[in-house]
């Protein structure tokens, strides 16, 4: 009786295990940061006409959707940043973007890799995204326009997730490096860079 006993509960626990493994999650946090802008003014011949770099302060939140395999996670998340410029050098004549507080906002699909099988779990993460950074304002050959510019991200990062059972602590700190479309103004060309590195801190559901 006692080792059917012991045979059922460690069919039941293998069983949960497996469900536990492949499990969906949403997720929610706030992202909090610095990093750096960079922007490079050329001429149709390549020549540079000026360059700039300021600091900028950043924060934001972020939700996702996620699957658990087990021993690695798949995430898809919409990010929102909002993207604080020193003002410090102050900004070229070419480049008007770069006052105040702007937004960057976008999708990110993020590779997860745990580690451990504890409830406190380390992890690393590696990922891609797709963003936009509404109304760019720039100036070019005596001209001032707005444009909506689109960026592809790399994503990096680590940190730890705590396991309540459904629910789920997470802390990391994240790196992501933007790299923003050309501006084209007749033949002279805007080249945008921005990074920034960070902490996160939320909360994950599975269902």
């Amino acid at each position: 009786m006692i080792k059917e006993s012991l045979v059922t509960l460690g069919l039941l626990c293998a069983s949960t295990n497996a469900v536990a493994a492949n499990q969906f999650y949403i997720g929610a946090g706030a992202i909090a940061g610095s990093g750096t802008h960079i922007g490079t003014y050329e001429n149709t011949y390549g020549n540079t006409l000026g360059e700039y770099e300021t600091d900028i302060d950043t924060s934001g939140y972020s939700v996702k959707i996620g699957k658990d395999n087990g021993s690695s996670r798949v995430e898809l998340s919409y990010t929102n940043i909002d993207v604080e410029f020193s003002g410090s050098p102050t900004a070229p004549w070419w480049l008007q973007n770069v006052n105040g507080t702007q937004t960057m906002y976008g999708l990110d699909l993020d590779f997860v890799k745990p580690f451990g099988s504890s409830r406190l779990k380390p992890f690393i993460t590696l990922g891609a995204g797709y963003h936009i950074w509404k109304d760019n304002v720039y100036r070019v050959a005596g001209t001032t326009d707005t444009q909506d510019l689109q960026a592809l991200s790399l994503n990096a990062g680590a940190g730890i997730i705590y396991s309540l059972g459904r629910v789920e602590l997470e802390a990391a700190y994240k790196y992501k490096y933007y790299m923003w479309q050309d501006i084209e103004a007749g033949t002279d060309t805007i080249s945008q860079d921005t990074t920034i590195s960070g902490l996160y801190v939320g909360v994950n559901f599975r269902f």
